[in-house]
């Protein structure tokens, strides 16, 4: 199978567009935009920040709702060769606040009506409902600007060891290889993928870019945090076909409304290790469903491996993260970056156009996490350690066995667990934490916890209940994915 070669994404959406003017790109409950008109808006926008100087790979947040207007933003972002920075309108102001400084966005794409809970002073406004008629005044054209596959795309952030978020930056390059030229998924003008994860997280990327670059529809869920009541409506309302889901809603869609995934012909599923149990019972119910079960870190954009799992006659103890795809190349080496044999665990290192430039303003992490590749023959290659252990099966799947450190995965989302520690020591009467995860057999979708335990050496009286559950609240900092997870023990 050929290897893609790397383009900036709103080319490639844009040669798309040419292809199928007419065809639908992106539906809203019963609204329809079509290729043709979201690359005028998007067009338009671009032009518009243009005009109000947006220099080359600088950053624009966006802080809309999933909406047409979103996804207009993003494209006009990169169309006008800046970067764009997803903020969740729902999340903390501090958090905002952090990542807004940390990014030096030059602009915010937002609405009069979500402006007020923007951080003060953050970066230049550009409120859509109050320049829209200076917006609707700029050319219908693409815009004539000189980028590569290495400009920036986007930044995201993930949970930091420090306590504080660290951004990753990725490159257009990184985006295509993952979906293009590969054999466990293909999208045609007949798909219809659902967007329904955080704007926060690369399944933005998943769930977005490989629809909007071969000639499929997106389906936005207008609900920002959608329940699995409003998700499975969803999927029968479209008629989805592909989706992505986080093992732990997989598990609970799986067991309470499978029959919302008839429409679904690929499903791709990861984040944390599946549940063999779950996978066959999906496997029983959906027999026309293609599983598959993605691996890869937010640094590497979405996929670098991919198991499509085949029919299981039993219930396996684990299941691989299958090969590498597209244009991803992954390494099994131990601690002398030697390649480990057959059965022998190691850490992944992933490699390739996949890897991002690095951490936004932490060149010390940077350097660390981002090493030379000494197989390459590209100067200047580097290496990602994910962190992650894995082996190699005799038959050449990886599998994953293990973590380097004290990263977790709860309901898909990667967090550091020094992150919340951080957060709960910040408290005047708290001298130390220590955070674990539990499984306590709950519905993991909704409820699973995550425990930080006060060393017995520390002496606290903290209130009798907060919205973190240890009488001290995170919510001015912490994004509601960790805060509504954690309870206190003594």
């Amino acid at each position: 199978m050929s290897v893609s070669v790397p383009s900036c994404v709103h080319h490639s959406f844009e040669r798309q567009a040419a292809a199928t003017p007419a065809a639908t790109a992106l539906i809203v409950d019963d609204l329809r935009l079509s290729y043709a008109e979201l690359n005028h808006r998007a067009n338009r926008l671009a032009h518009h920040l243009l005009a109000l100087g947006l220099g080359r790979g600088r950053t624009v947040a966006v802080c809309l709702p999933r909406s047409f207007d979103f996804v207009v933003s993003l494209l006009a972002v990169l169309k006008a060769g800046g970067g764009y920075l997803p903020i969740d309108p729902d999340l903390p102001r501090e958090r905002q606040r952090l990542m807004l400084g940390r990014s030096r966005a030059q602009f915010i794409v937002t609405t009069t009506e979500l402006r007020a809970g923007l951080p003060d002073r953050a970066a230049d406004l550009i409120v859509l409902d109050d320049q829209a008629k200076a917006i609707e005044s700029k050319p219908d054209a693409n815009p004539d600007l000189h980028l590569t596959p290495d400009d920036l795309a986007y930044i995201t952030f993930t949970s930091g060891s420090t306590g504080a978020p660290k951004g990753s930056l990725i490159p257009h390059r990184s985006v295509s290889g993952f979906f293009e030229n590969v054999a466990y998924m293909e999208l045609t003008p007949k798909d219809v993928v659902l967007q329904h994860s955080s704007i926060l997280w690369d399944a933005l990327t998943l769930e977005l870019w490989p629809a909007l670059l071969s000639g499929a529809s997106v389906a936005l869920m207008t609900v920002l945090h959608p329940n699995t009541s409003e998700l499975a409506d969803a999927l029968v309302d479209h008629q989805v076909t592909t989706l992505w889901l986080a093992v732990s809603l997989f598990n609970v869609l799986i067991d309470e409304s499978p029959n919302a995934l008839k429409s679904v012909r690929q499903l791709l599923i990861g984040g944390e290790s599946p549940s063999p149990s779950h996978v066959r019972r999906a496997q029983e119910l959906l027999p026309t469903t293609r599983l598959v079960n993605g691996y890869g870190p937010s640094e590497c954009t979405v996929f670098s491996t991919c198991y499509p799992i085949p029919p299981l006659a039993a219930t396996p103890r684990s299941l691989p993260i299958g090969r590498p795809v597209g244009d991803r190349i992954v390494h099994i080496l131990d601690a002398n970056m030697t390649k480990v044999p057959v059965g022998v665990p190691g850490e992944i290192f992933i490699g390739g156009p996949a890897v991002a430039h690095g951490y936004l303003g932490e060149p010390a992490l940077t350097a660390a996490k981002f090493v030379p590749d000494p197989f390459s023959g590209v100067p200047g290659a580097r290496l990602y350690r994910s962190g992650d252990y894995a082996r190699y099966q005799p038959s050449g799947l990886i599998e994953i066995v293990g973590r380097r450190d004290g990263q977790i995965k709860l309901r898909g989302i990667r967090i550091e667990l020094g992150e919340v520690e951080a957060q709960i020591k910040s408290h005047p009467d708290v001298r130390d934490a220590v955070c674990e995860l539990r499984d306590e057999g709950a519905r993991v979708a909704e409820s699973s916890p995550m425990w930080c335990r006060r060393p017995a050496s520390t002496r606290v009286r903290l209130p009798a209940r907060s919205k973190a559950g240890c009488g001290y609240s995170t919510s001015g900092s912490m994004p509601a994915t960790l805060i509504r997870s954690i309870r206190c023990s003594t």
